[in-house]
Parts: structure tokens; sequence; C-alpha cells
């Protein structure tokens, strides 16, 4: 009788709280509990989806360095086009070097020469079935000269210390000349083919930390990239090209940090990166992913940035992540990994794990519900409820009269006699009677409050 007097009491004192709806029956609750959770199991399974694919394209990242291999097959050198152009070097009097290949670059394949300045190398390349002569010299201050006979990629943008001419279809004979004739009188650094093999290296890891640095290609270059035009408005095809991008090349960031505060290998899955570029639908469902909290709505995410929106909703719903590290340089990058927090709840098991899933994330209402029509028995049941309580009345969040509502109706439903219900009356009621007069008074003040219409 105790319960049914608690809800008439809270009731006569939230003037309605609990509401005056006719009692639902339990098997409509358990269809809507079933609904729920097969609702959230899609929910899951989108974002593990979502998910896998951003984990698999931080493992297929573009390499870091030029590590060279002596190539197996060098048939490729007795193809026309390159043997015309070997033939030009030789006549300009460049010694041979060797047939190379690259790790991590499985489809380019280059030969290398040197001019008898010792200033000037050339290298010849295949990549795919393009073939390539390119021109290039090392200056003392770190600026690299280079012609070639290809194409402009097109949305490659290269760094400011590289400067390369492309005339595609060039003479080979014309090219060198025109090389030799640009360079002449500069502050060309000299060598051996080893020394500027180990310069085209440095060269290499410089311009990859250059574009890990800026997070690969901007929305302009990718735009390019695809023939697209400069002002064609970002549609959907863009926008996931543009997050895989920034997902990769943050990766090669984050590979080149050299004092990280957690090991990257292992916990590239349970990382989340939060950066401009991040479509708000793929960060929901990565919130989703790495903290299993199905309840967030996608509009939480929808104002402000992408970071701004992030760090709101994770403070809002407990912080279960954790900032973990931060790029603040241009793009700027939070990173955050789950947070391992101590059990506001000790008791584990259905009304355990739900009372400590709904204070986490700030939504009794909804794993309270997902219980159905619960009834509590034991000590232990009625002590966690009794810890949730407590957790309420010292909460810095204002608490929803949704989710009091839910809590008082697991209170209700205590099976009488039980050690529940003895531990209940002795411990739970008068906390929870304290709770319901002060979120009402508060609901009430709010109300007073707003003016009349």
């Amino acid at each position: 009788m105790i319960f049914r007097f608690l809800g008439l009491l809270i009731r006569k004192v939230s003037g309605g709280l609990l509401g005056r709806r006719p009692s639902i029956d339990s098997s409509i609750r358990g269809a809507a509990a079933s609904a729920l959770g097969e609702m959230e199991e899609g929910m899951r399974a989108q974002a593990a989806a979502v998910h896998h694919d951003l984990v698999r394209l931080r493992r297929t990242l573009p390499p870091l360095s030029l590590i060279r291999q002596t190539a197996a097959d060098a048939a490729w050198l007795q193809e026309p086009e390159a043997v015309q152009r070997l033939d030009a070097l030789r006549a300009a009097g460049f010694t041979e070097g060797e047939a190379c290949q690259y790790q991590g670059l499985p489809n380019v394949a280059s030969f290398d020469l040197l001019d008898p300045t010792h200033t000037i190398r050339a290298t010849l390349a295949k990549s795919g079935p393009k073939m390539v002569l390119e021109l290039d010299v090392h200056l003392e201050d770190g600026t690299v000269m280079a012609l070639c006979d290809a194409e402009m990629p097109r949305g490659i943008t290269a760094p400011p210390w590289i400067r390369r001419e492309h005339r595609p279809g060039a003479d080979p004979a014309d090219l060198i000349r025109a090389f030799q004739e640009t360079v002449r009188g500069t502050a060309a650094r000299q060598g051996d083919l080893a020394s500027f093999r180990l310069l085209a290296s440095e060269s290499f890891r410089r311009l990859q930390e250059w574009r890990a640095e800026r997070g690969g290609w901007t929305m302009d270059e990718i735009r390019a990239q695809k023939g697209v035009s400069a002002d064609a408005p970002v549609t959907e095809e863009l926008a996931s090209a543009h997050q895989q991008n920034v997902e990769r090349w943050i990766t090669c960031w984050l590979r080149l940090q050299p004092q990280l505060p957690f090991d990257l290998e292992a916990r590239l899955e349970s990382l989340l990166y939060v950066h401009a570029a991040m479509d708000r639908a793929a960060l929901q469902l990565q919130w989703v992913v790495l903290t299993e909290d199905t309840g967030v709505r996608g509009t939480e995410f929808g104002e402000g940035s992408p970071r701004e929106a992030l760090a709101r909703v994770n403070e809002s719903r407990g912080c279960p992540l954790a900032l973990a590290f931060q790029k603040i340089t241009e793009p700027p990058v939070d990173f955050y990994l789950p947070q391992v927090h101590p059990r506001i709840i000790g008791l584990q098991g259905p009304l355990g794990d739900a009372l400590e899933k709904g204070l986490r994330r700030n939504d009794l209402r909804k794993s309270l519900l997902a219980l159905g029509k619960y009834q509590a028995s034991t000590r232990e049941e009625a002590e966690a409820l009794g810890a949730a309580v407590a957790y309420l009345e010292a909460a810095t969040r204002p608490v929803s009269q949704a989710d009091l509502k839910a809590l008082v109706r697991v209170v209700t439903q205590v099976q009488e006699g039980s050690a529940a219900a003895a531990h209940l009356r002795e411990q739970v009621l008068d906390p929870l009677e304290r709770l319901v007069r002060r979120i009402t008074a508060a609901n009430s003040s709010k109300e007073a409050s707003q003016p009349s219409s």
C-alpha cells in the first residue's frame, strides 16, 4: 500500500507529474520496448558499417617515406617511349643508374641518371601505362626545381618549395636543353646518384608531412580532381570524398606526432576525429559506435561547428568521451577516446544497468522504458534505486520530469512485502519525495517567469 500512497502523494505534490492517463497494459509496454530495441539494433548496425569504412581508410594510407628497392623486372625500359627518352639523355651525357621500385607504390617503377655536372638528376618513371621524364635540381636553400613532360595533375597542389613546370608531349632533347638553360647559374647542389636519391627521399617525406599537416586536399582541390567547376555546390559525393580524404591524411598526421598520449595502433578503431569536413550524420553514427548511446538525436549535432556540437553533446550526456589530443593548426581536429567512468550504480543486472545507462546519458526515461513492467524485489535493487535518487539530488544538470516519472514508476512497481519494499520505506521514499518537490517547485517557478500569451 505504501507505494500506492507514494504515487498519490507525488501526483498531489507535482500537480500531475505522473499524469492522469490510464495505466498502460504490460503487453503494450512490452511491445513498445521491443520496437525500441529493434530501432536501436538498426542504428547500431548502420553506425558500425560507417565506422568500419572510416577505420579501413585509416589503415590504407599513402606512404610517408620513399623506400627504394631494386626492380625485379626492368623490361619496361625497352618500350619505345622509354627508349626515345633514354637515347636523348645519353646523347646529353647523362650516366645511368639502376631500375627501382618503391615500397607501398607497387605500380611505380623508375630509372634515374645523372648529368655530367653532377647537379641534374633525370628520372624516367612508369606509373601504370604512363611514361614520364622528369629533370630536377636541389638548390642550397631547399628549393626543388623540376621540369617534366607530363600533364599537370588536376587538383594536386605543390608545396611552396617545389617549382615544377609541366610540358606535356615535349621532345626529350628539347626538354633537356630547356631545363639546362633554366638552372644555369643557380646554387644547385652537387653529388652522386646515391646522394640525390637521399635528397629525393627527404623531399618526398617533407612533401607528405606538408600534405598531412594541411589535412590532404581542400574541397576546391577535390572539385578539380573530379573535374567539377570551382563554384559547383558541395554534393554528397564531394562531401564524402572530402571527409574520406581528411580521415586518411589526418591519420598520417597522427603517425608523424612524436609524443602521442596514446598508442595509435591500439586505439585506431576507438578514436573519433572531429573536424570541419565531418558529416553530421556520420558524427552521430560514430558517437553511437563509441558510446553505445542510441538515444542521441541527429538534431543535437546540428548547432555550431562539428567540433562545437560534439563537445556540447558529450557534456550534456555525461562525458562518455574524453578529449585525448588536438591538432590546433589548420585544419583543427579534436581527437576523442571512450572514457572509462566508475559506475554510478554498483548493481549489475537489468535494473542496475538500465539506471547506469540512463543516468550516464541523462535519459532515464528511455532506459527504464526498455525494462518494461519490471518489479524490483531485492534489497540490492532497492539500494540501486536509492543510489539513483541520491545522484539526481546531487546533479547540477536539470532533472527532467520525464526522467523522474520513469524512476517513480519503477519505485511504485516494487513488490509489496519484499526486501526491496522494506528498504525503500526506510531509506528512499523521503529523498524521493524531496526530489519531486524540488523539481516541481523549479518547474512551477520557470512557468511563472514566462510571460503569458
